[in-house]
């Protein structure tokens, strides 16, 4: 195992570690992080404005979890056709893991939505499935696309406007007040999870896959 893999698991169990944290105080009523949500909650609607409402509301429906998962799918079909088949699977079996997982802890948990949301959303609030699904969608397309180029400046590009994108994403839902705050930042911790995770059981298999026929 290289070195930058020992560092990624080391990442992926401090990920974990956030995740259960924040769980096991939503789980305990009036846990310490109840403070951060009931905070957002007044902070948010001091910002309401017509301009950022429109903006939240289109990109929830465009980055929506369903979405999202067509989206990867005909993204791992064109990478299936140009003969990337292991990229190709490493993207849609981790949007589908990321998808089934977030289903489970939601039904789980049943945690309810804020009260008052700007749109209506059905389902329960643990964690945020925009959040998490986005954060590996970016993530695997950053990964794929920065080990295919050499370009420093176009890595740079890429992996700002990923880490907007998901910012974006997540500020929305709290924004339109269908999630709380830990639902983020729980959401963000078990996405940054499954995506190191699946990108260094990629890496594994891969190098397996290639000592055993070189």
């Amino acid at each position: 195992m290289s070195q930058q893999q020992t560092q990624r698991i080391i990442l992926e169990i401090i990920s974990l570690l956030i995740f259960i944290f924040i769980l096991t105080q939503i789980l305990v009523s009036g846990g310490v992080l109840l403070n951060l949500d009931l905070l957002t909650g007044f902070f948010v609607p001091t910002i309401e404005n017509n301009f950022l409402t429109q903006l939240s509301i289109i990109t929830g429906f465009i980055f929506d979890t369903i979405t999202l998962l067509i989206i990867s799918a005909i993204i791992s079909i064109f990478l299936w056709i140009k003969n990337n088949k292991k990229e190709s699977l490493l993207f849609i079996a981790s949007m589908l893991l990321t998808s089934g997982i977030v289903f489970v802890i939601k039904n789980l948990v049943q945690r309810a939505r804020p009260l008052n949301p700007l749109i209506y959303e059905s389902g329960f609030s643990f964690p945020s499935g925009h959040a998490t699904t986005s954060l590996v969608f970016f993530g695997i397309l950053t990964y794929l696309i920065l080990i295919k180029n050499k370009s420093k400046l176009l890595k740079f590009i890429i992996l700002c406007i990923s880490i907007f994108m998901v910012a974006l994403i997540s500020f929305s839902r709290l924004y339109l007040n269908v999630h709380w705050m830990t639902d983020i930042v729980g959401g963000i911790s078990l996405g940054f999870f499954i995506l190191l995770a699946s990108i260094t059981i990629y890496e594994i298999i891969e190098s397996k896959v290639y000592t055993m026929f070189c």
